[in-house]
């Protein structure tokens, strides 16, 4: 399946990566995602100006990462573009297998890599919000997307929205009493949300792949 090759990095991105590799202390790795993928690699014509990662090597630079970088930060301040560390996707188990590099050898300290098109429409899961909808929608014609892949990948990698839709169909996390839900032991670095939980037991997503073709996931 041919890939598209990532677009040129225009002012102002171009000046804000590299003051963001310049001031690394050490390299890292970033798990990208969203809106910002979708531009520069499938040329989506919608102005972004977040990078969102699902994951950070090593895991501990993320606090190095955000004060450089992040929302508020200084360099958001000046550019009005940040690093936004994200804690709510549906992505398929062997993602990281898929993983392609957005701009190679371009900054010495630190590597982007982009989801695969396709785990990248299965995080749009968890919202569905016509956002969501949009960049599926430019995938699906872009790439173009395989519905049967699409399929197969969310039945049989996408476990954990399985196990969180049973989960809160059959009562024992989420009731009127419960409150706050709370981490999944088996997964100690997932964070549950409430937004989350609600998405997840309607975890049944109709994704737009062409035109009035229509796929449903469950």
């Amino acid at each position: 399946m041919p890939f598209a090759t990532p677009s040129e990095l225009r002012s102002p991105w171009l000046e804000f990566l590299s003051e963001v590799d310049r001031q690394l202390p050490r390299p890292v790795e970033l798990h990208c995602l969203g809106g910002f993928v979708v531009a520069m690699r499938y040329h989506l014509d919608r102005p972004t100006n977040d990078v969102g990662y699902i994951e950070i090597v090593p895991h501990d630079a993320m606090q190095v990462l955000q004060e450089i970088a992040g929302q508020g930060s200084h360099l958001a301040r000046k550019y009005r573009l940040y690093f936004q560390h994200v804690t709510v996707a549906s992505l398929p188990e062997k993602y990281p297998e898929r993983l392609t590099e957005l701009f190679p050898g371009r900054f010495p300290n630190f590597r982007m890599l982009a989801l695969d098109p396709h785990d990248l429409a299965l995080s749009k899961l968890t919202r569905n919000s016509p956002v969501d909808r949009e960049d599926v929608a430019h995938l699906a014609k872009t790439v173009p997307l395989d519905p049967i892949l699409l399929r197969t990948r969310y039945q049989q990698e996408c476990r954990l929205i399985r196990m969180l839709k049973d989960v809160v169909t059959s009562g024992r996390v989420v009731n009127e009493k419960a409150g706050a839900p709370k981490r999944p032991k088996n997964f100690p670095r997932f964070e549950c949300r409430q937004p989350w939980i609600h998405a997840a037991s309607r975890a049944t997503l109709t994704f737009s792949l062409t035109g009035s073709s229509l796929i449903s996931l469950s």
